[in-house]
């Protein structure tokens, strides 16, 4: 996803330079998603759910599960 990342500033730089403005907004903005993509999958990938956050726990009593059941943990494990 790096290599994408970089390639789309390289777009960008060469569009903006031959004065495309249009196209330029438009790469940068596909860029930015990127690079939110790239940082929320980091943080999905890492996500530990034997210690999990307070927020992960509001979030599960909401949704009606046992982050204490193996049988679940293990499923996020999988996932």
């Amino acid at each position: 996803m790096t290599n994408l990342v970089d390639k789309g500033v390289e777009n960008y730089k060469m569009v903006k330079k031959i004065g495309q403005a249009d196209d330029a907004l438009e790469i940068k903005q596909k860029i930015k998603e990127m690079k939110f993509a790239k940082e929320h999958l980091i943080l999905v990938m890492n996500l530990d759910f034997t210690k999990p956050t307070q927020k992960m726990k509001e979030m599960a009593v909401k949704a009606n599960i046992d982050l204490k059941d193996e049988k679940i943990i293990e499923e996020f494990r999988i996932i």
